[in-house]
């Protein structure tokens, strides 16, 4: 008898990253706009904005909101503030370009193991889920990315209106996959959202 009944997986970071990095998508879709900031300023600035911005976030539930429209705005502040700190500014045409790049599976590649790791646990009976703090563009990358014929569910922040660390989203995953939290693991790539996340939730 296995000691876990599932197994949950963060998206980004765990199963697939941005290819070939955030900041080249970002700077290839300048480019077409006018915009010459190379990808190595722009990786640089999207990370320092993205930890601001996380940290604004943590306990006010989802910081993407809980609809399409929101979710586009949060972006757009977002990817316009990584371009002021390269000294830029991100005309709408731009960000309409990104918007609908980061939601093509072409922007993502899974990371080479995990195809053979979620057969495996699927093979030996184990219950599959995805829980990330995403927006609902994600499912359509885990579609393309042909992830979802490994797992039953894709919970994402944006759609369930909380995020991780919060325990709430975890205890909503347990129950998607049926079971209890202390019958369930968590794996994912960062410490405060994912770790102490899942374990406040008692996985």
């Amino acid at each position: 008898m296995h000691r876990f009944d599932a197994i949950l997986f963060d998206a980004t970071g765990t199963l697939f990253y941005p290819y070939p990095s955030v900041g080249d998508i970002y700077a290839r879709s300048g480019r077409k706009f006018g915009l010459e900031v190379s990808g190595e300023r722009l990786n640089a600035a999207f990370g320092e904005v993205w930890r601001e911005r996380a940290q604004k976030a943590f306990g006010v539930g989802s910081r993407f909101g809980t609809s399409e429209a929101a979710e586009r705005e949060w972006w757009r502040t977002f990817v316009g503030a990584v371009f002021q700190r390269c000294g830029a500014s991100c005309p709408d045409e731009s960000f309409d370009d990104l918007y609908a790049a980061f939601a093509r599976p072409e922007a993502w590649r899974v990371f080479p193991e995990v195809e053979g790791v979620l057969l495996r646990l699927s093979a030996e009976g184990y219950v599959l889920g995805i829980v990330s703090n995403f927006d609902s563009r994600l499912k359509g990358i885990c579609e393309g990315l042909e992830l979802l014929r490994h797992v039953k569910f894709v919970l994402i922040s944006s759609v369930f209106g909380m995020e991780k660390p919060d325990p709430r989203i975890f205890l909503e995953a347990v129950r998607l996959a049926g079971t209890t939290p202390a019958r369930a693991l968590y794996v994912g790539d960062d410490y405060r959202f994912d770790i102490e996340g899942a374990r406040a939730a008692g996985l």
